[in-house]
């Protein structure tokens, strides 16, 4: 497979994507292309600079500044947006929309969770080595897309990782649903459950090691 065609099966993969989270979240948390994180204005709270951001038990929109924050979410169903920096999100109650860049850490925490996070590296080959940045799901079914180095862990709950550059995904308990569409991870445990693990291309020299999956396919 060639390099246009990684690229043109990559840049799918993203619109794919992109068009859940316009037909997924409700009319109200998302802006106008379509990223709640894109329009800082609509913010409920926010950091000017690096701090720590606690929300309500309310619908909160977090924005962090563009440093290393902490941000709780706390309770309702949260937009939380890290903003750059290496942050430290905890979702903690309800069903949050999160997203982090950088290195981040990000716990869903309980409930139906959808996180983004992001690594530091560029150009990520299986070598058991994590660039910073972690997705923890935590309990619930959870979604997370994991780029750039960072790992993924979807804990209780029937999950679905999506990697793309990045080391390693853990589908903890439940029914899980693993899809790598660029750069084999060096470790896939789909944990307990009927899971399902696909990976869309292939990169010689690199191999997987793949754990408790049910179903493995192209």
């Amino acid at each position: 497979m060639n390099g246009e065609e990684i690229m043109r099966r990559a840049l799918f993969g993203f619109l794919i994507v992109f068009t859940l989270i316009v037909t997924l979240l409700p009319a109200d948390r998302v802006s106008a292309n379509g990223n709640p994180c894109s329009n800082p204005g609509n913010a409920t709270k926010s950091l000017n600079s690096p701090g720590t951001l606690n929300g309500t038990s309310k619908n909160d929109i977090l924005f962090g500044s563009t440093g290393a924050d902490v941000i709780n979410g706390k309770g309702g169903n949260d937009i939380i947006c890290g903003n750059g920096g290496v942050d430290e999100i905890h979702g903690g109650s309800g069903e949050d929309w999160i997203e982090a860049v950088d290195g981040s850490t990000v716990y869903g925490d309980a409930g139906g969770d959808t996180i983004w996070v992001s690594g530091n590296y560029d150009s990520f080959e299986a070598t058991g080595v994590s660039f910073g940045g972690a997705g923890y799901g935590g309990s619930g079914s959870d979604e997370i897309y994991a780029s750039n180095g960072a790992i993924a862990d979807g804990g209780s709950g029937s999950d679905y990782i999506q990697l793309a550059n990045s080391p390693s995904a853990y589908g903890g308990s439940g029914s899980d649903h693993i899809y790598s569409y660029y750069g084999i991870p060096y470790v896939v445990d789909c944990g307990t459950g009927n899971d399902v693990y696909e990976h869309e291309v292939s990169i010689s020299g690199n191999g997987t090691n793949i754990i408790s999956c049910e179903n493995t396919g192209r």
